[in-house]
């Protein structure tokens, strides 16, 4: 995956004409995993960058989003059954998108890589300990966690239906995002039984990673800037 986002991340190149600025708000919804976290998204801020290959519009959206999420999985581990991390995240998004032009209409799809940086990451204590007792039949486990904190790459693709009106766009989109970060995490792990039994276990899992994915329901308004240029291609 990170050589995927590699990729179209270095696919992207810029141009000099500045055509669009605007906002979106995305509403996400996760991915199938053990863990369901919960998601809530900001306004993503967003701009445009034109160019016109065999008379259909390509675009080089470069976009920032604010996520917080409750309950990020952990993957590479068979203990994490639930969303193991709290996190505060942006998430910078390079594409590039493809418009096909129907009069006022127009269809957008677009392919790109993600980098996302968590501003803040806890550990969420309470479904950590909930997993590790339940794994292994004990009646409470206390754990100390260790962990690092990395950026995260992974890759976005989508689609969906536009309409222009004077310097104004307009669209309705579609997207799955993935992200991995890699997470090098260790815990000692405290286990209890009612008679007064204890039992102390070290873990680590250097190749577990944080993982985030889902799909995203996006509405976006944007302003053309340079209108009489994009008046040529209408």
């Amino acid at each position: 995956m990170r050589i995927f986002a590699g990729i179209a991340l270095l696919f992207i190149t810029f141009s000099p004409l500045f055509a669009e600025i605007g906002t979106s708000f995305t509403l996400v919804f996760p991915g199938k995993a053990p863990a369901t976290p919960e998601i809530s998204s900001d306004i993503v801020s967003d701009f445009f960058l034109l160019t016109l290959i065999d008379d259909v519009l390509f675009f080089k959206p470069l976009s920032i989003r604010y996520n917080r999420v409750y309950g990020m999985e952990v993957s590479g581990d068979s203990l994490a059954k639930s969303g193991w991390f709290f996190a505060d995240s942006l998430m910078f998004q390079m594409s590039l998108e493809g418009r096909i032009p129907l009069g006022s209409f127009f269809i957008r799809y677009f392919i790109g890589g993600i980098v996302n940086w968590n501003v803040a990451l806890e550990p969420l204590k309470g479904n950590i300990d909930q997993d590790l007792a339940a794994a292994t039949g004990y009646n409470a486990a206390y754990s100390q966690i260790t962990f690092q904190n990395n950026l995260g790459l992974g890759y976005t693709f989508g689609g969906g239906l536009g309409y222009r009106w004077s310097i104004f766009s307009f669209d309705l989109s579609v997207s799955y995002f993935s992200v991995s970060a890699p997470l090098n995490l260790s815990y000692s792990v405290l286990y209890g039984n009612e008679g007064g039994t204890m039992s102390k276990v070290d873990y680590s899992h250097p190749d577990a990673s944080l993982v985030f994915s889902g799909f995203g329901v996006s509405l976006g308004v944007h302003v053309i800037l340079d209108f009489a240029k994009a008046k040529e291609f209408e």
